[in-house]
């Protein structure tokens, strides 16, 4: 089997050796590269595919599949707030004294609403805010012995403003992740591993967050280190999402690289085949800084070469 992607690699051939690559060199991202970047807003979700890595690896063997390893820096503090980074959402809360009531008495409302129920029709919730109603004074009450201590001095003014008796505004905030499609999806700030089939125009996206992306992970990258063991040269481009919202590009590599997080997680494959793979595969990590405002280096290893695994 020989490497036919298309696609820029950009140290095909160099001699493999443990990297380590500082802040400081995460750059813009090459054209080339970009390119590629741009194009996979034209792939698709795969179709079903076998749950055996042999399978899956004679499946995809042709397709012309490369890797893409994203590393997602959390959003720099001076960002929150501004439209440019976060969506803002208002969100209608209900008032502290509705909160209050369903908080302290709502097992006693599911009974008492329940039994009304079974006779009656309540489609405009009119018996339900009666029922709420007679809860008041002892939400009140408890409400009022809360403001005393929330606000020691200042109780008596807040409580007499009764704001507690008004619905509320919250506005909630969440991070855009302004990345081509697909990589953007999933907004998130952990380790995401993205397997294209160039090919079938076709992709997946593991991790190791949740059962369905730990299985896509385990699933493929051990097929995609098949194919590296039967000789196909399959690209892996390293991104970092940073903390002011910019793709930056870290290195290209003319092997597969994977995430070790959970390979062999909701995966039914030997342990012995999934240890015999792993040992013979380059992996890559990101330790963040201690203070979290960004990652402080991105590692490239084997087993044998480097002892201590580095996590984000």
């Amino acid at each position: 089997m020989k490497h036919h992607h298309e696609w820029p690699c950009l140290h095909e051939g160099r001699a493999l050796r443990p990297m380590t690559y500082l802040r400081s060199d995460f750059r813009a991202v090459p054209p080339g590269v970009a390119s590629l970047i741009d194009s996979l807003r034209d792939f698709k979700s795969a179709e079903p595919w076998p749950r055996d890595h042999l399978k899956l690896a004679e499946s995809i063997a042709e397709s012309d599949p490369f890797t893409i390893l994203l590393f997602t820096e959390s959003l720099a503090q001076r960002h929150w707030g501004r439209k440019q980074f976060v969506d803002m959402h208002r969100v209608e809360l209900h008032a502290e004294l509705d909160v209050t009531v369903f908080d302290r008495f709502n097992r006693e409302l599911q009974e008492r609403m329940s039994a009304y129920l079974k006779d009656h029709r309540d489609p405009d919730d009119v018996y339900l805010e009666s029922l709420i109603k007679e809860y008041y004074p002892k939400a009140r009450a408890i409400l009022k012995a809360v403001y005393r201590e929330r606000h020691p001095r200042a109780w008596q003014r807040k409580w007499s403003e009764r704001l507690y008796e008004r619905p509320r505004i919250k506005v909630e905030q969440k991070r855009r992740y302004d990345m081509p499609e697909p990589l953007g999806f999933w907004g998130s700030d952990i380790s995401q591993q993205f397997y294209f089939m160039n090919g079938t125009r076709t992709f997946e996206r593991g991790c190791g967050s949740g059962s369905g992306s730990r299985e896509v992970h385990s699933y493929f990258a051990l097929a995609f280190l098949e194919l590296q063991r039967r000789g196909l040269c399959i690209p892996a481009y390293v991104l970092v999402y940073d903390r002011d919202n910019r793709l930056r590009f870290v290195d290209a590599w003319d092997l597969p690289l994977v995430l070790p997080n959970a390979i062999g997680s909701n995966c039914d494959v030997d342990h012995r085949v999934i240890r015999k793979l792993m040992n013979g595969a380059w992996k890559i990590t990101a330790t963040r800084r201690f203070d979290w405002t960004g990652i402080a280096e991105v590692s490239v290893w084997k087993d044998r070469e480097q002892v201590e695994v580095r996590e984000i």
